[in-house]
């Protein structure tokens, strides 16, 4: 299960990485990126990466 008792989408199931301890970490933040698209899971992703997140 993911975070809030949610199930992961079929997009984070299929995303490399620690999807899963994300999850456990703040779900509804992953569950939020993952409703939002593309374009703001990229503008997310940019200043996360460089800050070594």
């Amino acid at each position: 299960m993911g975070g809030g008792g949610r199930l992961p989408s079929e997009g984070l199931r299929g995303v490399g990485g620690n999807v899963r301890g994300l999850l456990r970490f703040d779900g509804d933040l992953v569950h939020a990126l993952d409703a939002a698209g593309p374009e703001v899971q990229r503008a997310a992703a940019l200043p996360a990466a460089r800050r070594g997140v």
